[in-house]
């Protein structure tokens, strides 16, 4: 299995590490959180894929919108692979990257994936 060790106060893929099971002990910092990866993981043309919702809190309810976003990475995903842009990188506003942007509405998944956190 694979492990992200991730810096607390890092964000957008700052600070992380992708870590094989034997070379946890090797890498233990006590300022990082290590987080199991799940790799049986369902792609989109092969590859990972993040979903981004829009949401608001009002009067304590909160409230998601119907649309979304399907941020797509660039990279093929190999669930044994520890490379930052197979496992997290996601960098659609940088020129260089195959990873693309879907609406979230234009997917045949798209009430599978708003279901699973509605």
């Amino acid at each position: 299995p694979l492990f992200f060790a991730k810096l607390p106060e890092q964000s957008g893929g700052r600070g992380i590490q992708v870590l094989r099971r034997e070379d946890l002990a090797e890498s233990a910092r006590s300022e990082y959180v290590f987080q199991r990866a799940i790799q049986d993981l369902e792609l989109i043309d092969g590859r990972k894929f993040v979903v981004r919702f829009f949401f608001w809190v009002y009067q304590g309810s909160i409230y998601l919108h119907q649309h979304g976003v399907l941020i797509v990475h660039g990279a093929r995903y190999d669930a044994n692979s520890v490379e930052a842009a197979v496992q997290f990188q996601h960098d659609w506003y940088d020129n260089d990257s195959e990873t693309y942007l879907l609406t979230l509405q234009s997917s045949d998944q798209a009430s599978h994936w708003r279901g699973a956190i509605a």
